[in-house]
C-alpha cells in the first residue's frame, strides 16, 4: 500500500551553503591578512620611524638597501591579498543583511584609503628617501616628517578595516554556524507512515456527522487516531514543529 514519506527521510538541499562558505572563507582571509599587515605597520610606525627618523640621509640609506628589500616582499604580498579578500568579501557579501553588509563596505572602503595613501604619498616619498636621487640636507628633515606623517595617516584607516573584518567574522560564526543533529527532532519527524487510504476513510468518517452505529465508530475512531498523531503539540504548535522538519539541515536560517 502507497504512503507518505515521513517527513525526516526529506533532504531539502540549502542553496546557499556554497555561498556561504566562499564568504567565509573570504572573511578569514581578509581579517588574518589585515591582521598581519596591521601589526607590521604598527611595529614600523612604533617602533622604526622613530629611530629611522635619527639616522642620517646615508645611513638611512644604507640601511635600506641591506634590509628594505625583506621589508618590501613582506609588506606588499600581505597588502595586496588584504585588498583583494576585503573587497571580494564585499562583493560576494553584498546581498547579505544590512549589519553584516555594513561591516564589510566599511572593511573594504577602509582597506582602499590604505591602499590609495600608500600609492599616491607613501611609494613617492619611500623611493625619493631611499632611492640614488640626490637630497639636500635641508629637505632631509622635512622629507622624513612627510614620511612619518602618511604612516600614522593610513594607520587608522588599517585598524578600521582590522576592526570591521573582524566584526564580519564573529557575525559570521553566530549566522552560518551549522547546527547539530537532534535526536528529539529526528524521531519527531521520522514518524509513522500514513497511507492514502486510512486518510481518505478518516475523512469520510469525519464527514459522516450521522448514519449507522458502525460509521459513528468509525468516526470515533478516527478522532482518536487524529489526537494520538497530533500529540505531544495541537493546533498551530503542531503544525509549527512538523514544518520544522522540512527545514534545510545544513543551515540555521
Amino acid at each position: 500500500m502507497e504512503g507518505f514519506p515521513a517527513a525526516g527521510s526529506i533532504r531539502v538541499q540549502n542553496p546557499g551553503t556554497r555561498h556561504t562558505r566562499l564568504l567565509r572563507a573570504l572573511i578569514s582571509l581578509s581579517t588574518l591578512s589585515l591582521g598581519l599587515s596591521c601589526g607590521a605597520m604598527l611595529l614600523i610606525t612604533l617602533v622604526l620611524f622613530p629611530w629611522l627618523a635619527i639616522l642620517s640621509l646615508s645611513e638611512l640609506r644604507a640601511w635600506s638597501a641591506l634590509n628594505g628589500g625583506a621589508l618590501r616582499h613582506l609588506m606588499y604580498p600581505v597588502g595586496t591579498i588584504a585588498t583583494l579578500a576585503t573587497v571580494a568579501a564585499y562583493v560576494v557579501g553584498r546581498a547579505e543583511p544590512w549589519p553584516q553588509r555594513a561591516w564589510l563596505l566599511t572593511a573594504a572602503l577602509a582597506i582602499i584609503v590604505v591602499g590609495v595613501v600608500t600609492l599616491v604619498f607613501n611609494e613617492p616619498v619611500n623611493q625619493l628617501i631611499l632611492g640614488a636621487t640626490p637630497i639636500a640636507d635641508a629637505e632631509f628633515p622635512v622629507m622624513i616628517d612627510r614620511w612619518i606623517f602618511w604612516n600614522w595617516a593610513r594607520l587608522p584607516f588599517a585598524l578600521l578595516a582590522f576592526y570591521a573584518a573582524n566584526r564580519c567574522s564573529a557575525f559570521g560564526r553566530s549566522r552560518f554556524s551549522l547546527r547539530r543533529p537532534d535526536s528529539n527532532r529526528e524521531a519527531h519527524c521520522s514518524g509513522p507512515r500514513t497511507s492514502r487510504s486510512d486518510t481518505a476513510l478518516q475523512v469520510r468518517a469525519l464527514q459522516s456527522g450521522s448514519g449507522d452505529r458502525g460509521a459513528r465508530v468509525r468516526r470515533r475512531a478516527a478522532l482518536s487516531h487524529l489526537h494520538e498523531a497530533r500529540s505531544p503539540g495541537s493546533g498551530s504548535g503542531d503544525s509549527a514543529s512538523r514544518a520544522e522538519c522540512f527545514q534545510p539541515r545544513g543551515s540555521r536560517w
